[in-house]
């Protein structure tokens, strides 16, 4: 995931090509565009190629990227997008989605667990506390 908040499938991606198809969207190091070492991602479109790397531009930009991606840089190019998928992960972060996407999930689980468990003996005529009938044994 990156700063669109969108799921993304990743593969890998041949940076020796000389001809790019459909102009691919390419995952790189944040840092080229921070300037900072972050262990994020963004995702830019190739717009062009020149013998030091890809001219790259982000969809939501007028202007392409004032940086050239050296071809070793790129980590993958996109295949797959599912948007504002990025916004589950970070809300199962908080303690709170936490809680609601797993916990209580979870809790719901074994409670109707217990439920099926007590009504089995009920069903067959029993109750769940009842000492089992001579002819049982």
């Amino acid at each position: 995931m990156d700063a669109s908040h969108s799921w993304k499938r990743i593969s890998r991606f041949n940076s020796n090509s000389r001809h790019i198809n459909n102009r691919p969207l390419l995952t790189i190091p944040r840092w080229y565009e921070t300037e900072a070492e972050y262990p994020k991602t963004v995702t830019h479109r190739i717009i062009g190629i020149t013998s030091q790397g890809f001219i790259t531009k982000g969809d939501a930009n007028e202007d392409p990227d004032q940086w050239i991606v050296k071809k070793e840089d790129v980590i993958g190019k996109v295949v797959a997008v599912i948007p504002y998928m990025g916004y589950l992960g970070y809300f199962v972060r908080t303690p709170i989605g936490f809680a609601i996407l797993i916990i209580m999930p979870a809790i719901i689980l074994i409670i109707l667990e217990i439920r099926e468990i007590i009504k089995k003996p009920k069903l067959e005529g029993g109750s769940v506390f009842a000492k089992p009938h001579p002819q049982q044994i």
